[in-house]
């Protein structure tokens, strides 16, 4: 259901929701976290955080679980 990636750049990871078509962007170093709806937004320009706090937050902590498992091996 999850795609985790690391943007190689900064120190920030997207995790994908591929059921729901949402993306989460989260930037560790400065707490800093977006969320847009790849389907009606796929130009990622509507960060839906600020309304959708709840399932941002619950993304976050889905990220959190994933990098603390280091569930980074291929199945």
């Amino acid at each position: 259901r999850y795609v985790v990636s690391l943007a190689s750049f900064v120190d920030g990871y997207a995790l994908h929701d591929a059921r729901e078509g949402m993306v989460l962007l989260f930037f560790r170093a400065a707490g800093h976290r977006l969320l847009f709806d790849l389907e009606r937004d796929p130009a990622q320009r509507r960060d839906l955080a600020p309304s959708r706090g709840e399932l941002a937050r619950a993304y976050t902590d889905q990220l959190h679980r994933f990098l603390a498992e280091g569930a980074w091996g291929a199945p």
